[in-house]
């Protein structure tokens, strides 16, 4: 739940915040500043379906992986190069990592529920998380702002991000592991 959390908050604050780092970083308008992630929108729906299909053939949770890792990636690339192109291709970078996740997260949470009967409350948790992740996300990368000023805010989501990929490599590793045989 940690890592559904954080990463649909890291998620809901990229989305929110892009706008006034492209006014205070980028020095855009606010108009300008506001399409910036339009990239990111066509990049996810655009690999969406693709990713569906490649994600059965490797699995959820390696994919999952591979999505935070691009994700956070596509963060640093933006923070690298602090230019509305590079911004854009940023956020694109980071959409078709997100993509990824909303592909598989909650399927890779059903295949880890120990009976069918608990996949309505595995649902239910995923749903709490991310939403919780989505209501606060904004809040807690607004006071790493805060604290380090808008430049750092793509650096400050990567390490959000990198939390939230040592999260779900635990979680792959737990997953891979054979259960001991019962006594």
């Amino acid at each position: 739940m940690a890592g559904i959390f954080c990463f649909a908050g890291m998620w809901a604050a990229l989305r929110s915040l892009t706008t006034p780092y492209g006014t205070e970083v980028l020095g855009m308008t606010r108009g300008a500043a506001g399409g910036i992630a339009l990239p990111g929108a066509i990049a996810f729906l655009i690999c969406v379906v693709p990713l569906a299909y490649l994600s059965h053939r490797l699995g959820e949770l390696r994919m999952i992986r591979y999505g935070i890792a691009l994700f956070v990636a596509g963060l640093l690339v933006g923070f690298a190069e602090p230019t509305p192109a590079f911004t854009a291709a940023s956020v694109a970078i980071a959409s078709i990592g997100y993509a990824v996740f909303s592909v598989n997260g909650l399927v890779a949470l059903w295949s880890l529920a120990p009976n069918s009967r608990v996949l309505g409350a595995y649902t239910g948790l995923y749903t709490v998380a991310s939403a919780s992740g989505m209501a606060l996300g904004p809040a807690l990368l607004g006071v790493t702002v805060d604290l380090t000023g808008w430049r750092y805010m793509f650096l400050n989501a990567a390490v959000f991000g990198a939390v939230t990929f040592a999260v779900f490599t635990l979680v792959a590793r737990r997953a891979e592991r054979p259960l001991a045989p019962a006594s």
